[in-house]
C-alpha cells in the first residue's frame, strides 16, 4: 500500500491521492508504525477553509489512530 510520512506536504498528499485514485492515505512513522490517515475529504476541507496550505505537513490534517480499549467483564 501507498503510505506517507507526517512531513509529507498537503499538496504532495493530494497529488498521491489523485494519481492513485484513492481517497485515504495511511500516515506512518519512520518505522512504518501507523499514525493515522489523511482523507481526501478532510484534506480538501482544511485547505478550502485555509486552515492549512499546500506547503503544510499532513500531520496538521491527520486523523489519528485511536487505541482500542478493552471492555471489562461485567462481574455480578
Amino acid at each position: 500500500p501507498v503510505t506517507v510520512l507526517p512531513s509529507c506536504t498537503c499538496h504532495d498528499a493530494g497529488e498521491i491521492l489523485r494519481s492513485q485514485g484513492i481517497d485515504q492515505l495511511p500516515v506512518v512513522d519512520e518505522h512504518s508504525g501507523e499514525l493515522g490517515m489523511v482523507t481526501e475529504g478532510n484534506l480538501l476541507s482544511q485547505m478550502l477553509s485555509k486552515r492549512v496550505t499546500g506547503h503544510d505537513p499532513v500531520s496538521k490534517v491527520l486523523w489519528k489512530k485511536k487505541k482500542k480499549r478493552e471492555k471489562k467483564a461485567n462481574l455480578m
